[in-house]
């Protein structure tokens, strides 16, 4: 599983620096601009933000990291490419969360809506669902985030503090950095991965 990992990442770092270099010739990812206010369970655990906290944001907008990431799952594992976002408001209207569901996996990544950048990423599976194959999904799609958000994070850091080969014991794990909070968090019925910006502490 260690070994699966580092090779998930050292593709998508190399896969990424690709993508970052070409966004010039990407074409826009057709979002659905819906105001659904929906009750999808899913929906309300994935911001797992303290609405108290203020966060700082990534050096991204929301349509450069999905352009982005979607350039990079396209030549490295295109069956899992995504499209047909949908929204929602969260924190009050102050936010904005595109969602979409692709293999029974559900993506997220939410953004200030006053600056359009990326604070907050998770992707969420259903804990009966979750085995070996799936849980590969899961970690690709992590994976390409950090790797499209520019995150350096060292393998092995990630895989001790995270506890990443391990997704059978149902132990939730944070991992805060200077350039980003990371969790594996379960709840009674997802399994949940998140990349959130960090604390600002000023």
């Amino acid at each position: 599983m260690k070994k699966m990992i580092a090779l998930m990442l050292a593709c998508c770092v190399a896969f990424g620096a690709s993508a970052c270099s070409n966004t010039n010739e990407l074409e826009p990812i057709k979002q659905e601009e819906t105001q659904d206010k929906t009750d999808s369970k899913e929906i309300q655990n994935s911001d797992i933000t303290d609405e108290a906290i203020e966060l700082t944001e990534f050096d991204m907008t929301g349509d450069e990291f999905i352009d982005i990431m979607n350039k990079l799952l396209e030549g490295t594992h295109p069956d899992l490419v995504l499209a047909n976002f949908k929204t929602t408001e969260v924190a009050e209207g102050s936010r904005t969360m595109y969602y979409a569901e692709k293999n029974n996996i559900f993506v997220s990544y939410t953004i200030n809506k006053d600056t359009n950048n990326v604070y907050l990423f998770d992707v969420t599976i259903k804990n009966n669902i979750l085995n070996e194959d799936t849980y590969a999904n899961v970690l690709f799609y992590f994976m390409a985030a950090m790797s499209t958000l520019h995150l350096k994070e060292e393998t092995n850091d990630l895989l001790e503090n995270l506890n990443l080969a391990d997704y059978i014991s149902k132990n939730n794990e944070f991992y805060p950095t200077d350039e980003a909070n990371y969790a594996k968090i379960f709840t009674d019925d997802d399994f949940i991965l998140t990349i959130q910006a960090p604390i600002d502490d000023n």
